[in-house]
């Protein structure tokens, strides 16, 4: 489960009318927040990945890729994890976006323009969503363009633990310390399971 949150309102830089544009806002930013939870539960829970690669093994409804096979040491890099939390937003966001419609049914007129995520994992894990949009509601209109949200985990901890293990299998010819695994997360104050 994803630690505390934070919206990042105050980077929604917001012209003209304040005013319309708050549920706008307070919509896109609720859309960010459940898909940016949903999908870091979802790319942990399959070692970094959205779309895991070929050969990982199924368990229930997800994929875990090999750290490890053939001799050759396959734990996912930090920049390539977090693109694959950007391809999981990218693809995710607009089946929540769609609800924008219900505001022209209460007479806004709203333009949008493609959206562009990036991530950042570092102590936190942050989300910033560049997603220009114009509101407009008879003679009034205002435009929002970047929103963010900040989830309290620390990816990179994680895969440092996972560095690791691997390595500590690797240098035991197959065998793994699993007393080792409790200091590891101990070391890096996480707890495991």
């Amino acid at each position: 489960e994803v630690g505390t949150q934070k919206l990042f309102s105050q980077e929604t830089k917001v012209k003209g009318n304040v005013a319309l544009a708050v549920p706008v806002q307070q919509f896109v930013e609720s859309c960010l927040q459940q898909t940016a939870e949903e999908g870091l539960n979802q790319v942990s829970r399959q070692g970094g990945y959205y779309r895991p690669p070929d050969g990982s093994l199924l368990f229930f409804d997800d994929q875990l890729p090999y750290y490890y096979e053939d001799n050759q040491q396959k734990i996912i890099q930090k920049e390539d994890a977090q693109q694959e939390l950007e391809s999981y937003l990218s693809n995710e966001l607009p089946h929540c976006l769609s609800g924008l419609e219900t505001f022209a049914q209460q007479g806004f007129e709203l333009i949008n323009r493609s959206l562009t995520v990036y991530v950042d994992y570092g102590d936190t894990t942050t989300v910033e969503l560049r997603y220009p949009l114009e509101i407009k509601q008879e003679e009034t209109s205002a435009s929002l363009e970047k929103f963010a949200y900040s989830m309290d985990v620390n990816i990179p901890r994680f895969m440092k633990v996972s560095q690791q293990l691997v390595d500590s299998f690797v240098d035991s010819s197959g065998y793994l310390c699993l007393t080792c695994i409790d200091e590891w997360a101990d070391e890096q104050n996480m707890i495991v399971d």
